[in-house]
């Protein structure tokens, strides 16, 4: 996709095309998400966030007191019943009669609490808002994946152990059915890819917006760490859909939060759950004024701050400008940045700037994908579908980032460094051969560089 393509629609007062068309797709499909500026089709700058609708998230060391004060003020306000770590999920809502604003709600509640007491329960997306650098395009069944994995003869490091024996945790879309036949995938494990309908007799399988996003992210972890564990959880299941809307690559960061916690914390009992070395958390999205999203931020005072041997690395988005997405831009979180197909620019559509640690390939990038048929849709025209044979050629943030996640775990696997520690050996290395324009950068291969 060219710059004129993603582009296409400013300077006219309107959003770019490919962004009004991915909003709408999430606005026609989440039950209860509402877009703010809620005029955002009509803005240059499209859309700030995504939030659901008559609800915040406090943290529970302020629940008490907003509470008494919501009560106050005769604003209904209802404890959620999702389970969350250092924070809680309201309903709120006040008399249909009555005018009342969630946003000068919140207001008022900083007001009194302070930033950082309550939040929106803002919806963060598996490719950033405005999805993936490019929409997934089909090759030979028989393609390599780009990169080639690194084992063999073909390794950069041959006394690599190629991550044999780290645990990788994958939140993103889930693994289709049967990604393992492909070499590098063989043992990933995963929940199932829900955003890909199973076909029937001569009807192929529908290959939903996102749908095999979770699979190709998995086949990117493998191929810088071919002997790693790899399991991918689907979390986008957690979303209410609209009636007849299909499944998409996003979800709400209370959910998200939850589901976390639930995969952090042992839940009781005699098995207690093991934290895996690194959590590849492929989920991204804007804030409210650019603020920490209170349900994530809970969630690290609470868990993940104690999990000493715990890495997260997150995508950095897509939007090409230097916005701040979450939950990459958390400090405790490594953000990594887009190369572009040459490996020694940045990439056109990366986010930049200092809130990227790391950039690593990401430009027309071939690994696993779905078999089946894909409709295109960005371009806000009707497209024939496009079949699929299992593979595809992506780009995007979400894609960097499980190359520098594998380089992490096959460090540790041939050091015996802790997750941490391999991840600070290999920015030592990225900031030593950091390229002018671009910053600090990784590439396959490179775990004992």
């Amino acid at each position: 996709m060219s710059d004129a393509d993603r582009s296409s629609g400013e300077g006219n007062g309107r959003a770019p095309v490919r962004e009004q068309v991915q909003i709408g797709l999430i606005l026609e499909s989440v039950a209860d998400v509402a877009p703010f500026p809620e005029d955002w089709d009509e803005r240059a700058t499209g859309v700030e966030y995504l939030y659901r609708k008559n609800t915040i998230v406090v943290r529970d060391s302020n629940l008490d007191s907003v509470r008494s004060s919501l009560d106050g003020r005769g604003v209904r306000n209802t404890v959620d019943d999702t389970v969350l770590a250092g924070a809680t999920r309201l309903s709120v809502s006040k008399p249909a009669d009555d005018a009342w604003s969630l946003h000068e709600e919140l207001a008022r509640i900083e007001g009194e609490e302070g930033h950082g007491a309550a939040g929106f329960d803002h919806l963060f997306y598996v490719c950033v808002h405005c999805c993936a650098a490019i929409e997934p395009e089909p090759v030979p069944a028989d393609s390599v994946p780009v990169p080639r994995p690194q084992s063999g003869q073909d390794a950069a490091s041959p006394a690599s152990s190629h991550g044999k024996g780290v645990r990788l945790l994958v939140f993103d879309t889930g693994l289709v059915e049967g990604a393992e036949e492909h070499p590098w995938m063989a043992g990933v494990t995963g929940e199932d890819d829900t955003l890909v309908a199973a076909g029937a007799g001569t009807t192929p399988a529908r290959i939903g917006q996102d749908g095999g996003h979770g699979t190709f992210v998995a086949g990117c972890v493998r191929v810088t760490a071919p002997e790693a564990k790899v399991n991918v959880v689907n979390a986008a299941r957690l979303l209410t859909l609209t009636a007849d809307a299909d499944g998409i690559g996003a979800a709400f960061e209370s959910d998200l939060a939850a589901l976390l916690s639930s995969h952090l914390v042992a839940a009781g009992g005699d098995h207690p759950v093991r934290v895996p070395d690194v959590l590849v958390l492929n989920f991204a999205g804007t804030t409210q004024g650019g603020r920490p999203p209170v349900a994530m931020a809970g969630l690290y005072d609470s868990v993940i701050k104690h999990l000493k041997e715990l890495l997260i690395v997150s995508p950095a988005g897509n939007e090409g400008d230097k916005r701040k997405t979450w939950p990459a831009a958390f400090p405790w979180v490594v953000s990594v940045g887009g190369l572009a197909e040459n490996w020694r620019n940045r990439a056109t559509w990366t986010n930049h700037g200092r809130n990227v640690d790391v950039y690593a390939p990401g430009d027309r990038l071939v690994n696993a994908f779905a078999t089946g048929d894909y409709e295109p849709t960005w371009d806000g025209q009707q497209h024939n579908a496009v079949p699929f044979e299992g593979m595809a050629l992506w780009s995007g943030t979400s894609f960097s980032t499980p190359l520098v996640a594998g380089l992490v775990a096959a460090r540790m696997s041939t050091t015996g460094q802790s997750s941490r520690r391999a991840w600070q050996s290999l920015l030592d290395l990225a900031e030593r051969q950091a390229l002018p324009g671009v910053g600090p950068v990784l590439y396959p291969g490179q775990e004992l560089a």
